[in-house]
């Protein structure tokens, strides 16, 4: 056999030949033991003396599935950490109708550096397009605080020296008003024929 969690073992399951010597047994039985815990020894604690922690795994041992993302949640996966080898995404496999699969992480995914006030938060992030530029907008579930909203303007043709401005007003944790005015010299207009294109970021409990 060949390498077996990083070393060779030299198993060889056609020792003892069924003419060895009898009184040799003992000797044989010590080196399948010792050929075991060398195997088991590479990835899992295993060490001569037994122990409470025997046959747990060494902090890093458990190597994921590798494979394209097609296969996510194939059969055979239930359980497993996939690593997608075609758009570096890892996930958390569930069974295979993938309704119990995470979504972990890929090096595509924009991280938070700043923590909130523990493991029972997450930040998320809602868009949207407001046509008519003007309006109230609502942030689905909500947050916990006041979120951090931007937003800009898409917008129809501006006459020639007109300016065109779009703002938050009145922001809750629910939601938030647009604004949006084109200015022409002194005067203010409203525009129909614009779009705000808005984004919100911030912290919602996990049960939420």
């Amino acid at each position: 056999m060949g390498d077996i969690g990083g070393i060779n073992t030299g198993w060889d399951n056609t020792s003892p030949a069924a003419g060895d010597d009898a009184g040799l047994g003992d000797d044989h039985f010590r080196s399948v033991k010792t050929s075991l815990q060398a195997i088991l020894d590479s990835e899992h604690d295993f060490t001569t003396t037994g122990g409470t922690k025997t046959g747990m795994h060494r902090h890093g041992s458990a190597l994921p599935y590798v494979g394209v993302q097609s296969n996510v949640s194939s059969g055979d996966t239930t359980g497993r950490l996939y690593y997608t080898s075609d758009t570096s995404r890892l996930f958390a496999l569930g069974d295979t109708t993938s309704t119990a699969t995470v979504f972990l992480g890929s090096k595509n995914v924009i991280e938070q550096a700043t923590d909130t006030d523990g493991f029972d938060r997450i930040w998320v992030e809602e868009s949207g397009a407001l046509f008519g530029g003007s309006g109230n907008v609502n942030f689905g579930a909500g947050f916990d605080g006041l979120p951090i909203v931007t937003c800009s303007e898409q917008s129809a043709s501006v006459a020639a020296g007109a300016i065109a401005a779009v703002w938050v007003s009145d922001l809750t944790n629910q939601g938030c008003k647009f604004i949006r005015r084109t200015y022409v010299g002194a005067g203010v207009t409203t525009t129909s024929g614009s779009t705000t294109m808005w984004r919100s970021l911030g912290t919602r409990s996990v049960a939420s």
